[in-house]
């Protein structure tokens, strides 16, 4: 296989941009969320994309822990990965700069950050009122009722043309 891109997020947003990704690339891709992937699979990778949400402040952790228990193999493979999330821009890039492993870091074919959903539609009502808190104390409320969205369709091509 010439490409498994593996991705974890919690609302969809991370899976929609790995099938973009994927879309995108030559060869036989497959692309398998990360409590679904096989071993066999990222073994006989050339490629290896990985995709994570940043949600609460943090990384998904079954990515984190793959990124972790899996960094030896990761970093005998081409190796690339991309972060959704809602967070600014310069803010996301530190988040990634601080968040993953330097080695793992400066390995990377290509690595970006490509905004993020707030996906209300999918939320409970908990989780609805926690990002309405949020984003009225950051200064950007949202009134829980609209989808909204920061996906950068320029960040994710140029993140494709890394490849």
């Amino acid at each position: 296989m010439d490409s498994l891109i593996i991705y974890g997020g919690k609302y969809g947003t991370t899976e929609d941009c790995a099938q973009k990704v994927a879309a995108q690339l030559d060869g036989e891709v497959v692309v398998s969320a990360v409590k679904d992937f096989s071993a066999e699979d990222l073994a006989a990778a050339k490629r290896v994309i990985v995709g994570t949400s940043i949600y609460a402040g943090s990384l998904n952790k079954e990515v984190a822990d793959l990124l972790l228990s899996k960094r030896d193999l990761l970093l005998q493979k081409d190796f690339a990965f991309f972060v959704c999330g809602m967070r600014d821009y310069e803010e996301s890039m530190n988040f990634i700069r601080e968040s993953f492993d330097p080695e793992l870091l400066q390995h990377a074919q290509a690595y970006a950050f490509l905004g993020g959903q707030y996906q209300f539609d999918k939320m409970n009502f908990f989780e609805k009122q926690v990002i309405k808190m949020v984003t009225k104390k950051e200064g950007n409320p949202v009134s829980g009722k609209e989808n909204v969205s920061s996906l950068s369709e320029e960040r994710l091509a140029a993140f494709i043309n890394q490849l």
